[in-house]
């Protein structure tokens, strides 16, 4: 029998990294918490397919997280260590999780399972054997078909003719009830209790990167739909979780993307900008946001200012009565209807805090609307 290959074999193929270079990438505590993970093995099943390392690490939530590190080859001449580094753990960034498993890369190579590249092994096959394939692994799994609705849209490779076509920017092609199962069974197999936030931000976070990749490929009417309709789906039912921010980070980022959206389409040419309906539905979405920003705190994008550099004198009136409505006596206590002066009070025009509260609602929207 063949002898399997491990990290060590191949470790010469890739650039050095010293626990001094780690330790640079991240903060002190990151890495003596990352130094204990790695003594623990508290990652299970190292892997090193063509230049990446990957892991996972068991978490409190349930679910495991995936951390991942691309390596440079040994030629590479640049000051950069990795080509990129990342965890689904809710801290982001450069985490213990990362350090760990770039400690059990240097001091342990041999822990890790060299893979060959299963695209190489898939490029080999036929079509008629790879669509067998998937529906051998849709039997398997059946509750993946959904998600492989959604990805049949996805622009993985997007053509030089594809780009070039009129009006890919504006129209939607997903069918958002396909994202809604996705985001309902995230909230489903959760379960209850203090892990259940976590778990739903795992299965939530790779439908953002799904709107990312719309995103970049100037897909907005698309884009749009995904972090609509996540967010949409997950402020319903947020009310029953016990969040400890990682939900409310998944709709940070749905609020991040739907700005870009409002962003980009001053830049487009009129063909490729999103019909009126849409922009309705993106401004109703991202104003919701808001409401829920206030309500429990946590999104930490800039809506108010991006709504005033982006929407047009009927869309102001519109946001307008929203405001209106949500500032009217009765609606909620006093303090809420001050926090929402203090935010929507940046907008172009003038708040003068000495009115009463009626006039004070009337110059805001009415501000709104005259400088457009």
């Amino acid at each position: 029998m063949a002898k399997v290959q491990t990290g060590r074999d191949v470790k010469s193929q890739f650039k050095t990294l010293s626990e001094a270079d780690i330790q640079a990438s991240t903060d002190d505590a990151s890495f003596r918490k990352g130094y204990d993970y790695y003594l623990n093995h508290a990652l299970v099943e190292p892997t090193l397919g063509e230049p990446v390392l990957r892991a996972f690490c068991h978490s409190s939530s349930g679910s495991p997280y995936h951390v991942e590190a691309t390596l440079l080859p040994a030629g590479d001449k640049s000051a950069h260590k990795l080509a990129s580094a990342g965890c689904s753990c809710p801290r982001g960034g450069f985490c213990k999780h990362l350090v760990a498993l770039l400690l059990i890369w240097l001091h342990q190579p041999e822990r890790f399972v060299v893979r060959t590249g299963l695209m190489g092994r898939l490029s080999e096959k036929s079509r008629e054997e790879l669509l067998n394939l998937l529906e051998q692994l849709v039997q398997r799994q059946p509750d993946i078909e959904p998600l492989v609705e959604l990805l049949i849209e996805l622009p993985l490779a997007t053509t030089t003719q594809e780009k070039k076509r009129p009006g890919r920017g504006r129209e939607p092609t997903l069918d958002p009830s396909t994202i809604r199962s996705r985001v309902d069974s995230a909230f489903y197999h959760a379960g209850e209790g203090w892990g259940a936030a976590g778990r739903v931000a795992a299965e939530l976070d790779p439908l953002c990167d799904i709107g990312k990749s719309f995103a970049e490929a100037g897909e907005w009417a698309n884009a749009q739909v995904v972090y609509a309709t996540v967010a949409e789906e997950t402020v319903i039912q947020y009310e029953d979780l016990h969040d400890e921010g990682q939900v409310s980070w998944i709709l940070s980022k749905c609020a991040a993307g739907l700005v870009a959206c409002l962003n980009a389409q001053p830049t487009l040419p009129r063909s490729e900008r999103l019909e009126a309906e849409e922009r309705e539905e993106l401004l109703t979405t991202l104003f919701d946001l808001w409401k829920f920003g206030h309500n429990y705190g946590g999104i930490g994008v800039d809506i108010p200012a991006a709504i005033a550099g982006n929407a047009t004198a009927p869309e102001r009136k519109r946001v307008e009565a929203w405001l209106r409505e949500e500032m009217r006596p009765g609606q909620d206590s006093s303090f809420y209807r001050a926090k929402a002066r203090s935010h929507w009070q940046r907008l172009p025009g003038n708040w003068d805090t000495g009115q009463t509260s009626m006039e004070a609602r009337d110059a805001t929207t009415i501000n709104l609307a005259r400088n457009a």
